[in-house]
C-alpha cells in the first residue's frame, strides 16, 4: 500500500470510530475534509500536499486525542505512529501533537509500549530531531519522561534503556552543530545560538540534575524523574561526550552538579553508589571534588570506604593536578586520625602514591603530605612509611620546610632509639640506613635544623661498637663530602657543629668542625663566613688550644688575603676574650709572616683598628701595630693609609690614655718619615691623612691628651709647611687648621667655664687675673703654645688667594678670642705679640680687621688693674711700626694708662709714655681733616686726663709734667685742633708754678717748655696757626690764677728771650701784609690786652706800651687808635691814689707814652685821627691834675705843657 493509501485508511477508520460513539459534527467534518484532500491527492503529490496543508490533517488528529476515549486515542496515535514513521509531520504538526500525546494514560501496556516507541522514534530519528530542536526537544524528552514515569513496571526497565540511545542521538546530532569549531587547549568557547540541540543538551543536563535531587526543572515539563536515572544519564553525558565540556556553559554547569551531589550524600540516599562513580567521572574535568563530603563517615560501610579509597587512587593516578591532589591529601589527612589502624596500609599506599607524583614546586601539597606521613610515623611504624620519608624529604628541602623536617627527622630518630638505648631492630637499624640515605643524597640542601638532628646521630653511630656495615662511615660523613656541598650547605653545617659545640659534651663537634675546615679547599673563605664560630671556639677555655693552633697553621701555612681577612673579622667582633687570642697568635707570628704580608697589612690593620676599644688588649694591639708601623718604608701606599687611620683610631681611644700618648708620637714619627724620597703627590696625600688623625685628637675629653695632640699638631705643621706643595698647604689650612682652631676656641672656653655654648665676649671688658689654679695655668699654657705655634705658619699665608686669605686671617683673628677667657699676663703678652705678627702680614681690609682687634685688645689692657710694665711695653712697641689713625689713636690712649709697678724712665714718665710720646714725636704725617678731628678728640681727652690724674700714686700724677709739653708738641706738628686745651695746660701749669713735685720735671719748667713749643711753632705755622698760637702763648688771663708769689717766675717765663724775640715779630706782623686784616688785629687785640697787666709789674707790658706807641705810624693805626684809647680809658680807669701799681703804670703812660703820642701826633694836629689821640689824652690828663699824689700831679702838668704847645700851635 502507499503511503497515502496507509494514511487514508487511518484517517477513514478514526472517522467509522467517531461516527459509531460520537456526534461532534466539527471533529468529523475535520476528518472529513482530510479524507476528500487525500482521496483527490495523487500519490505522487501526496508528501507535497500533506506537508502544505500540514494543519487541515494534524487538527482533527489532535481533536482525537484530546477526546480521552481509548479507542479513539489508540487509532489517533497509531495514525501519528505513521506519519512520523513517514516523516510527514513538520515542525507545526509537532508542536500540535506533542502536548496532547500525554495528555492521557487509562489504556493498556501495549498502548504504552506504542507511545513510547513513537516519541523514542522522534528522539532517535536525526532527521526529526534536527526539524524539532530548539524548544520542542524539551517537549518531547519530557513526554518520553511522563510515560516511563506512568508505565508499568515491567514497560519501565525496558524503556530506561532507551535513553542513552536518545542521548546519543542527539549528541550525533550536537555534533554536527559544534563540529568545526577549533578547541584550544585550556580555553573553553562560548555557546553560538544557533547551537540548538547542543543548547538542548545543556538544558537536559541541567534539569536531570535538578530531577535527581527533587527540584523543578527549568525546561523539562515534569516534576519527577527517577533519582538513580538522572545520575545515571549525567554519568552518561560525562563520561560519553566529554567534547561538550569544552563549551563554557557545559563547564560552568560542572559546580552546580557538584553542590547537587554534596546534596545527594549529605542525604545519604539509595543514590550514593552512583554518586561515588560520578565523582570518578567529575575526576577527568576541572572542577572542585567534594573530597570534604566523600571522606567515609563513623556510619559508612566498608564499601563506601573502598570506594574512597578509590576516588583517591583515580585523582592520583588520572587527574593529579596539584589543587586536586591538596584537597585528596587534606581529606586523607583528617580521615588519618579516625580511621582504624587496619586501614594504615590503604593510607600509606596513597600518600605514597601522592608522593611519588608530587613535583618539588608543588610546596602546598607537601606541606599538606608531611603531617600525615609523620602521624603514621609516629602511629604505624612501619618499614614503608620510613622508606617514604626519602623523597617526602627531597620535596621538604626543596621547599625549604624545615620545621617539617625537623619533626620527620626527629621522629625517625626516635624511633631507632640511636640517641637513648639504641637496640639493633631491624626496624631500628632501617631507621638509621633511611638517614644515612638521606644524608648522603641530600645533605647539600639541609639547613641548619636538620643538621642539629643528624649531627648528634652521626656523633652516636660513630660510638657504636662495632659500627653496622651499613652505616660505615656515617660519623664522617660531614668531612668525607665537604667539597660536594655548596658554601651555604657548609656554613650551615659548621654553625650546626658550633652550637652543638657549645651544648654538647663531647669533642665529636669542635674536632669535626676543624676538619671539616681544613678539609675545604677555600677553607679561609668558609672560615670567614662563619667568623662567629670560630671567635666562639677562641672564646672557651676547653677549645681555646684548639683554635690557636688553627689559627697560627692558618697564617704560617696558608697565608692569604682571606686568612687575613678572617683575623680582621675575628678582632672586629668586639669579644675582648677572643681578640685576646689574636692579638697573642699575631704576636707570635708577625715577624715570621712580615715577607710575605706584601699587599696584606691592610686587611690586617683594619682588624687590629676595631680592637682599639677593648681595654684588656689594647696595649698588646698597640705593641702589634708599632711593630707593623716599623715597615712603613715598604709599604704600598694603601696600607700606608690604612696604617695611619689605624694608629689615629688608636690617638681617640678611651681606654688607655699612655696608649693615646704613644699613638699620637707615632703619628708624629709618621710625619717626620715624610722626606724628599716619596713622590711629591704621595707625600701631599699622606701628610694630609696624617694631619687629619692628630685633628681627630683635639676633641678628646682627657686634658693630657687633648694638649699633646694640639702642640704635636702645630709642631707638625710648622715642620710640613716647606714640605709640601703649595696647593697642599692650602688644603691643610682649609681642612685641618682652620676647623681646629674653631674647635680648640670653643673647647677651651666650654672646658674652662663648664658651658657647652660660648657666648659673645667682649674683649674689652675682660680682667686680667693674677693668680689661677694649677688646671687653669695648664689652659692658659696651651693658648700660648697655639698663639706662638700659629706665630710661626702666618708667613706662609702670603702665597694664599685672596679668598683663602680672608678666611685664614678671619678664624686666626677669631681664636684670639681664646686667650681672653681667664687670661694671665702671659697669655694677653702672646696675644699681643700674635696680633703684630697678623698685622704685618696682612693688607687692606684683613689688615684694618687686626688693626681693629689691636685696639680691643688695647682697649682690654688699658681697662686692666693689676698690669705690669713689661705687658705696656711690649703693646707700645707693636703700635711703633703702624702710623693709621686707629693705631696712633691707641698710642695716645696708652699714655694714661700706668703699671701698678709705678716704674717710672728717668723718674719722669712711664715706659708707655716714653715709647708713645717718643714714636709720635717723629711721625710726619699728613692727616686728613677728619683723621686730624678724630686725633684732636683723642688728644684732648688724653692731655684732660693727664691733668686730672688723682692715682693714690704721687708719681704717677706726676708724670703729667714731663708728658704735656712733648703731646702739645706733636698736636701742634699734626695740626690738630687743640687750642682750647692748650691753654688749659698753660693754666693748669701757671696755677701750681712753685708746687713741690715728686719727679724731675716741675709745673714751672713745663709750663716754660710748653710756652716754648707753641712759640717755636710760630716759625713754620701757616698764618692762621700763628694767630692761635699768638692769642694762647700771649694770653695774660692765666696770670689771674697764679699762686701769690710766682710772680718773679712767671715773669722769667713770659718775658724771656724767645718771647720778647716773637712779640718783636708780632708787632711786626701786625703792619704786614701777609696776614689778613682781620688776623692783624687779632694780633693787634692781644698786644693791647697785654698792656693792662702793668700792675703785675711785668716787663710785657710795657714791651706792649712800646710796641703800641711803634705801631700808630703803620698801616694799622687806623685800627689802633680807637682800640687803644679804650685802652688808655681802662688804664686810668684803674687808678687809684693808694695803688702803688696803678700810680706806677699812669706815670708810666703820662711819661713815656704821652709824650711820645703827642710828639708823633702833635704835627698833624687838628687832622681827624691826631685830635682823637691829643683830645683823649687831654681829657686823661686833665683829671690827673687834681691827683693827691705828687708823682701823678707832676706828670700830669708835664703832659699838660706838652699838650698847650700842640694845642695852641
Amino acid at each position: 500500500m502507499s503511503a497515502v493509501g496507509t494514511v487514508l485508511a487511518e484517517f477513514k477508520l478514526l472517522l467509522n470510530d467517531l461516527r459509531r460513539g460520537f456526534r461532534r459534527s466539527e471533529i468529523r467534518g475535520g476528518l472529513e475534509s482530510a479524507i476528500e484532500i487525500l482521496e483527490n491527492t495523487p500519490p505522487s503529490d501526496f508528501s507535497n500536499v500533506f506537508i502544505e496543508q500540514q494543519i487541515s490533517f494534524v487538527n482533527p488528529l489532535v481533536s482525537c486525542l484530546t477526546l480521552h476515549t481509548p479507542k479513539i486515542y489508540s487509532d489517533a496515535m497509531n495514525c501519528v505512529s505513521k506519519l512520523v514513521i513517514q516523516n510527514l509531520l513538520t515542525m507545526e504538526g509537532y508542536k500540535l501533537l506533542l502536548p496532547e500525546m500525554v495528555s492521557f494514560y487509562e489504556f493498556d501496556e501495549d498502548q504504552f509500549t506504542r507511545n513510547i516507541q513513537v516519541i523514542n522514534t522522534i528522539l532517535t530519528t536525526p532527521l526529526i530531531l534536527e526539524m524539532i530542536k530548539g524548544s520542542l526537544t524539551s517537549v518531547a524528552f519530557s513526554a518520553l519522561i511522563l510515560y516511563f514515569e506512568n508505565s508499568p513496571a515491567n514497560i519501565k526497565n525496558s524503556v530506561s534503556v532507551t535513553f542513552p540511545f536518545i542521548l546519543k542521538t542527539m549528541a550525533d546530532v550536537a555534533s554536527n552543530e559544534i563540529n568545526d569549531v577549533k578547541v584550544k587547549k585550556g580555553i573553553l568557547v562560548e555557546m553560538k545560538e544557533d547551537w540548538a540541540m547542543t543548547n538542548d543538551i545543556l538544558n537536559l543536563f541541567k534539569d536531570l540534575q535538578f530531577l535527581s535531587v527533587g527540584v523543578s526543572p527549568e525546561k523539562l515539563t515534569v516534576v519527577t524523574f527517577d533519582p538513580t536515572l538522572c545520575l545515571k544519564l549525567i554519568n552518561c553525558i560525562l563520561t560519553d561526550y566529554p567534547q561538550l565540556f569544552n563549551i563554557r556553559e557545559f563547564n560552568q554547569s560542572l559546580q552546580t552538579l557538584t553542590n547537587i551531589l554534596i546534596k545527594h550524600f549529605t542525604l545519604r540516599s539509595q543514590t550514593l553508589t552512583m554518586c561515588y562513580t560520578l565523582v570518578i567521572s567529575l575526576l577527568n574535568y576541572s572542577v572542585k571534588i567534594p573530597f570534604s563530603v566523600v571522606v567515609p563517615k563513623a556510619y559508612s560501610e566498608p564499601w563506601e570506604v573502598q570506594s574512597f579509597f578509590a576516588i583517591c587512587n583515580n585523582c592520583i593516578h588520572k587527574s593529579p593536578s596539584p589543587e586536586r591532589l591538596i584537597n585528596c591529601t587534606t581529606t586523607v589527612s583528617g580521615y588519618i586520625e579516625n580511621c582504624s589502624p587496619s586501614l594504615y596500609p590503604n593510607v600509606t599506599q596513597i600518600l605514597s602514591d601522592v608522593i611519588s607524583v608530587a613535583t618539588p614546586e608543588d610546596g602546598k601539597l607537601i606541606s599538606v603530605i608531611w603531617p600525615c606521613v609523620h602521624y603514621l610515623l609516629t602511629n604505624y611504624q612501619n618499614e614503608d612509611v620510613i622508606s617514604m620519608c626519602i623523597p617526602l624529604t627531597m620535596l621538604l628541602l626543596h621547599q625549604k620546610l624545615h620545621t617539617a623536617l625537623v619533626a620527620i627527622f626527629t621522629q625517625i630518630t626516635k624511633i631507632s632509639g640511636i640517641i637513648h638505648g639504641f637496640v639493633g631492630t631491624p626496624i631500628s637499624l632501617h631507621c638509621l640506613t633511611t638517614l644515612y640515605t638521606i644524608c648522603m643524597t641530600n645533605i647539600g640542601l639541609f639547613g641548619e635544623e636538620e643538621f642539629m638532628i643528624v649531627l648528634p646521630v652521626m656523633e652516636a653511630v660513630g660510638n657504636l661498637s662495632p659500627i653496622p656495615e651499613k652505616l660505615y662511615q656515617f660519623n664522617e660523613l660531614p668531612h668525607l663530602i665537604v667539597n660536594e656541598l655548596s658554601n651555604e650547605s657548609i656554613d650551615l653545617m659548621l654553625h650546626a657543629l658550633g652550637h652543638l659545640s657549645r651544648t654538647g659534651s663531647g669533642r665529636y663537634y669542635s674536632r669535626e668542625y676543624f676538619t671539616v675546615i681544613r678539609a675545604r679547599g677555600d677553607y679561609e673563605g668558609v672560615v670567614h663566613r662563619n667568623i662567629e664560630d670560630l671567635m666562639m671556639f677562641c672564646t672557651k677555655e676547653e677549645w681555646k688550644n684548639m683554635a690557636v693552633d688553627f689559627l697560627v697553621e692558618m697564617l704560617r701555612e696558608h697565608l692569604s688575603e682571606g686568612t687575613i681577612s678572617v683575623i680582621e673579622q675575628l678582632m672586629c667582633k668586639g669579644n675582648k676574650e677572643c681578640v685576646s687570642v689574636v692579638i697573642g697568635v699575631l704576636s707570635s707570628v708577625i715577624e715570621s709572616i712580615e715577607s710575605e704580608m706584601g699587599g696584606k697589612w691592610g686587611t690586617l690593620l683594619k682588624g687590629i683598628g676595631e680592637s682599639s676599644e677593648e681595654k684588656g688588649n689594647i696595649g698588646s694591639s698597640f705593641g702589634v701595630i708599632k711593630q707593623i708601623a716599623g715597615q712603613v718604608s715598604v709599604m704600598a701606599r694603601e696600607e700606608v693609609d690604612i696604617l695611619i687611620e689605624v694608629v689615629g683610631r688608636y690617638c681617640v681611644q678611651k681606654r688607655d690614655t699612655n696608649v693615646s700618648l704613644s699613638a699620637i708620637q707615632l703619628l708624629w714619627d709618621m710625619m717626620e718619615s715624610v722626606d724628599g724620597n716619596i713622590d711629591d703627590e704621595i707625600k701631599d696625600v699622606r701628610v694630609m691623612k696624617i694631619l687629619r688623625e692628630m685633628k681627630r685628637s683635639i676633641g678628646d675629653e682627657r686634658y693630657v691628651i687633648w694638649s699633646g695632640a694640639v702642640q704635636t699638631l702645630l709642631r707638625a705643621l710648622g715642620n710640613i709647611m716647606k714640605v709640601v706643595s703649595a696647593s697642599c698647604w692650602e688644603q691643610v689650612i682649609e681642612e685641618v687648621l682652620l676647623p681646629v682652631l674653631q674647635e680648640i676656641r670653643s673647647d677651651i672656653y666650654c672646658r674652662v667655664n663648664n658651658v657647652e655654648i660660648v657666648p659673645d665676649l667682649k674683649i674689652e671688658e675682660v680682667k686680667i687675673i693674677s693668680f689661677v689654679i694649677p688646671m687653669m695655668r695648664e689652659w692658659n699654657d696651651i693658648v700660648v703654645v697655639v698663639l706662638g705655634g700659629l706665630i710661626r705658619l702666618v708667613p706662609s699665608f702670603e702665597t694664599f688667594s685672596d679668598t683663602l686669605k680672608k678666611k685664614v686671617y678671619e678664624q686666626l683673628m677669631k681664636y684670639i678670642v681664646v686667650a681672653f677667657f681667664k687670661p694671665t699676663y702671659v697669655t694677653v703678652e702672646a696675644v699681643v705679640k700674635y696680633i703684630e705678627v697678623i698685622k704685618k702680614n696682612t693688607r687692606g681690609d684683613l689688615n684694618v680687621e687686626a688693626i681693629k682687634l689691636e685696639r680691643s685688645v688695647a682697649q682690654m689692657i688699658f681697662n686692666n688693674n693689676g698690669i705690669n710694665t713689661s705687658l705696656m711695653q711690649m703693646l707700645t712697641n707693636c703700635f711703633k711700626d703702624d702710623e693709621n689713625l686707629v693705631t696712633v689713636a691707641l698710642g695716645i690712649e696708652a699714655i694714661t694708662v700706668f703699671p701698678d709697678d709705678h716704674y717710672l724712665v728717668e723718674n719722669n714718665w712711664s715706659i708707655a709714655q716714653q715709647n708713645m710720646i717718643t714714636w709720635m714725636s717723629v711721625i710726619n704725617k699728613e692727616w686728613s681733616p677728619d683723621e686730624r678731628v678724630e686725633l684732636g678728640e683723642v688728644m684732648k681727652k688724653c692731655i684732660l686726663t693727664l691733668l686730672n690724674l688723682s692715682c693714690p700714686n704721687r708719681r704717677v700724677n706726676d708724670t703729667k709734667w714731663y708728658c704735656l709739653p712733648r703731646l702739645i708738641f706733636i698736636s701742634l706738628r699734626w695740626k690738630l685742633e687743640m687750642w682750647d686745651c692748650i691753654k688749659e695746660v698753660i693754666i693748669y701749669c701757671t696755677k701750681h708754678i712753685g708746687e713741690d713735685v715728686s719727679v724731675v720735671y716741675t709745673p714751672t719748667v713745663t709750663l716754660s717748655e710748653t710756652r716754648e713749643v707753641c712759640l717755636n711753632r710760630l716759625e713754620i705755622g701757616e698764618s692762621w696757626e700763628k694767630v692761635k698760637i699768638i692769642g694762647i702763648v700771649f694770653d695774660m688771663n692765666v696770670l689771674m690764677v697764679a699762686p701769690k708769689g710766682s710772680l718773679f717766675d712767671i715773669d722769667n717765663i713770659i718775658c724771656g728771650e724767645l718771647s720778647q724775640k716773637w712779640m718783636k715779630k708780632v708787632v711786626e706782623w701786625c703792619d704786614s701784609d701777609e696776614f689778613t686784616l682781620e688776623q692783624r688785629i687779632s694780633m693787634l687785640d692781644v698786644i693791647l690786652e697785654n698792656c693792662r697787666f702793668f700792675e703785675f709789674g711785668l716787663k710785657q707790658s710795657i714791651f706792649a706800651y712800646e710796641s703800641i706807641v711803634k705801631l700808630m705810624n703803620t698801616n694799622i693805626s687806623k685800627e689802633l687808635l680807637p682800640k687803644f684809647v679804650v685802652i688808655l680809658t681802662k688804664c686810668f680807669d684803674r687808678f687809684k691814689e693808694d695803688e702803688e701799681a696803678t700810680v706806677r703804670e699812669v706815670c708810666y703812660v703820662m711819661d713815656d707814652v704821652f709824650t711820645v703820642v703827642i710828639d708823633n701826633f702833635g704835627a698833624t694836629y687838628p687832622s681827624e685821627v691826631s685830635s682823637l689821640i691829643i683830645n683823649e689824652i687831654y681829657k686823661l690828663t686833665i683829671k690827673m691834675i687834681l691827683s693827691t699824689n705828687g708823682e701823678v700831679r707832676v706828670s700830669a702838668f708835664a703832659v699838660m705843657k706838652k699838650l698847650s704847645t700842640v694845642i695852641l700851635k
